[in-house]
């Protein structure tokens, strides 16, 4: 939750630069000689201005809205996995059941890592989408491919780790 934060928040800084940088150019655009409209051309600073001051609102309730989500999963699925475990210690039997029991841990823990990824990017969806629903769409700084790229690095490590194990599994069996 915390990088996924951090990637938000980055983003909306950024927007909040482009709209400073962009403030003249937006009070340039209300002089158009053919004033028919109250903005004139500049529409769509008041798009930008919307999604800058709604912005983090919209972050904290991503952020409550997918803890909400996490923790809800989570309820579901760890009576689920703790059956799995508690009958691999009683079916194992001498060798099989310790190893039954970690994969089983493997399992829930890759699967709650998945679902944080999934239940906290409503940090970063969340405003995207309601701003999109309001037509003050903002093209963002590619936030979720931050997340994104945080996540295989996960991965990454923890394939290592896992190969690391293996490896020395393998040594104290010889």
């Amino acid at each position: 939750p915390f990088m996924i934060w951090v990637a938000g928040l980055l983003g909306f800084l950024l927007m909040a630069f482009e709209m400073i940088i962009a403030a003249p150019l937006w009070a340039i655009m209300h002089m158009h000689p053919e004033g028919h409209e109250v903005a004139g051309l500049g529409t769509q600073g008041y798009k930008l201005a919307f999604a800058i001051i709604t912005r983090p609102f919209l972050m904290i309730v991503g952020l409550i809205g997918g803890y909400a989500l996490f923790e809800g999963f989570a309820e579901l699925v760890t009576p689920m996995i703790a059956k799995v475990i508690i009958s691999s210690q009683d079916t194992g039997g001498d060798f099989v059941g310790p190893f039954d029991m970690i994969g089983a841990v493997g399992v829930y823990v890759t699967l709650i890592v998945i679902v944080a990824y999934e239940a906290f990017k409503l940090v970063i969806l969340l405003p995207e989408r309601v701003m999109a629903w309001a037509n003050a769409g903002h093209q963002g700084y590619n936030e979720s491919q931050t997340v994104d790229k945080q996540q295989r690095a996960h991965e990454g490590a923890k394939k290592v780790a896992s190969d690391t194990e293996t490896v020395q599994r393998q040594n104290m069996t010889k």
